[in-house]
């Protein structure tokens, strides 16, 4: 039963920091797209 409960932990934990890793790298996507984005809101002024 400890070795079934520790493999659940270990899944959720992988599960957890994928989903992290995931959310930065959407953050990274996002923060790509807005500097390709800067020169166009410098050209709308």
């Amino acid at each position: 039963m400890k070795k079934f409960i520790a493999k659940i932990c270990v899944w959720y934990l992988n599960l957890y920091w994928n989903s992290a890793e995931f959310k930065q790298a959407e953050a990274e996507k996002e923060r790509a797209e807005a500097l390709k984005n800067k020169p166009n809101f410098a050209n709308r002024k």
